[in-house]
């Protein structure tokens, strides 16, 4: 709504407010403009007619709007360049298409939660570009290969509009990369091909193996290079049939 007034005391022009709540971006008003408007004068009362196309700017008074929550979870085997699903999407009210509803993306910290190693920059921030820059996304990318860095991460995700004054949002998010089977587990006793000699006199039921030495056997150990579940190495007799009858193995 437009409402014009009349200074009648000093003939200045009139002077038109907004009443409206902004939402429309365009309008066009038309205005009467009237003359001896009280009658108080001598001659005819005269007008005039013309319109006025207004546009009203949008003010950049919105934040981006980061999700609560986002389920990252990944494989230690992504390789450099790989991208990481979902993509990210902030949103901003203020008017489409503008430089104050453009939406970019960036990672402004990344730090483990459950080891104490060196974090190098293991991803890079790529915001997806629209047409016209209406809710662009952003992703993930691998910045190098993450065999090695398995475990729970926390990552700071920064989304900023292109507006004056820029209006900035932040949020923190948990990052989970899954440990990947890359290796076989390693014998360290007994050694491959090794032969061990057995003393039959002293092999009880469920008892612990001894050596023609006089000696119990040493427990088998392996070694698995991979993290946590991945890495856990369990052993089972291998062998024909008459082998488990006679032998097993406990896994403690």
């Amino acid at each position: 709504v437009v409402r014009a007034f009349v200074d009648t005391l000093n003939n200045t022009p009139g002077r038109s407010c907004w009443t409206g709540d902004g939402d429309e971006p365009t309008h066009r008003i038309f205005f009467n403009v009237i003359d001896n408007f009280y009658g108080e004068g001598d001659g005819n009362r005269n007008q005039n007619e013309t319109q006025v196309l207004v546009v009203l700017l949008d003010i950049n008074d919105n934040y981006p709007e980061l999700p609560e929550t986002i389920p990252w979870a990944i494989s230690e085997s992504l390789e450099l360049g790989e991208r990481v699903q979902p993509e990210i999407f902030a949103r901003d009210r203020d008017e489409p298409g503008t430089d104050n509803s453009r939406v970019a993306y960036a990672i402004t910290g990344l730090a483990s939660t459950d080891r104490d190693i060196q974090v190098p920059n293991l991803f890079n921030m790529i915001t997806i570009e629209r047409d016209r820059g209406i809710d662009q996304t952003g992703i993930l990318e691998a910045a190098m290969d993450l065999r090695g860095y398995w475990g729970t991460y926390e990552i700071d995700i920064q989304a900023y509009d292109h507006g004056i004054p820029q209006r900035i949002s932040n949020q923190k998010y948990p990052l989970v990369i899954r440990p990947y089977n890359f290796h076989d587990p390693v014998f360290v006793f007994p050694q491959p091909g090794s032969t061990i000699r057995l003393a039959k006199e002293r092999a009880v039921v469920n008892g612990i193996l001894a050596t023609v030495d006089g000696e119990f056997l040493d427990r088998i150990v392996a070694t698995d290079e991979d993290g946590l579940e991945a890495g856990l190495v369990t052993f089972s007799i291998a062998g024909d049939d008459e082998d488990a009858q006679f032998f097993d193995v406990l896994n403690d």
